[in-house]
């Protein structure tokens, strides 16, 4: 009887370490996808440097030399990233725009490092790869909005235009070269919301919540149960982008044109086939 039950135990091990495992590998490879959008074509964000600037100008006398120059190197960013969205098309040549931006312009936002990534993951052979705008909810009511914020999504659903996905644990990985992200839904989720916050303006401020309701707690049995009553929890939904996406014609045209985004040894993420996927039209 013990041998037995020593054989079940070790049989359930070894399942679990197989799926940790699969999981390290599918996490291993995306990243290098992720990764590869900032490395193979460095490049400055337009949309985080003005975050850091503005920061930097807060301190400074804006007729100061230093602020003038802060101010200047702004605009020469705001004017190169609004001439390259003016320029963009559709098809392969919106593609061929985006690397061109990326690679010798020097300048991207999320859009174009999310599309970067489905770019580099098509031609390396994943085809499951999606760029994906997000939306989040503001309150209560359940209304959603858009958060100006685009990823590269990897999910073995079938992804259809104008639905909104509920992404959930490890229905999907989430690419995010932007912010230097590749995670499951659940964690990325988790990690924007509360370290990333602050790079997304847009995302509602629980913590602020959480305080104005319970800063007249007497003691530590009531602020738990005030806390108990914030019942807001920002809901995350992912959208197809509306723009097309990268086809297998358009990814082996590319594959030729810049081989340099072909990754050594690359292997394909594959999921885990129980989802928990939830959509909205």
């Amino acid at each position: 009887m013990l041998i037995i039950n020593a054989k079940i135990i070790f049989i359930r091990f070894t399942v679990n370490m197989i799926t940790f495992k699969s999981r390290n590998q599918a996490i291993r490879q995306a990243d290098r996808i992720t990764r590869s959008v900032n490395s193979i074509y460095p490049h400055v964000s337009q949309s985080r440097t003005s975050v850091k600037i503005a920061e930097k100008l807060s301190f400074l006398d804006y007729a100061s030399p230093c602020a003038r120059k802060m101010q200047d190197l702004q605009n020469k960013y705001d004017c190169k990233i609004t001439s390259l969205q003016l320029s963009l098309t559709s098809g392969l040549d919106l593609f061929r725009k985006i690397i061109d931006a990326l690679k010798n312009k020097k300048i991207g936002n999320c859009y174009e490092s999310a599309r970067m990534a489905e770019i580099i993951g098509k031609i390396n052979g994943q085809e499951n790869i999606y760029p994906m705008r997000m939306f989040i909810s503001r309150n209560n009511s359940g209304a959603l909005m858009p958060m100006e914020h685009v990823v590269s999504v990897i999910t073995d659903s079938e992804i259809e235009p104008n639905v909104k996905y509920r992404f959930k644990n490890n229905d999907a990985l989430i690419l995010d070269p932007w912010l230097g992200l590749t995670e499951f839904a659940g964690k990325y989720l988790e990690r924007i919301k509360l370290e990333f916050k602050y790079m997304l303006p847009i995302m509602p401020d629980v913590d602020f919540s959480i305080y104005m309701s319970t800063r007249d707690a007497k003691d530590t049995k009531e602020y738990k149960n005030l806390k108990k009553t914030i019942k807001f929890k920002p809901d995350i939904r992912f959208e197809l982008h509306y723009d097309d996406i990268v086809s297998k014609e358009d990814a082996e045209a590319l594959r030729n044109e810049c081989p340099e985004l072909i990754l050594e040894k690359f292997k394909t993420v594959v999921l885990n086939k129980e989802k928990d996927i939830k959509k909205t039209v």
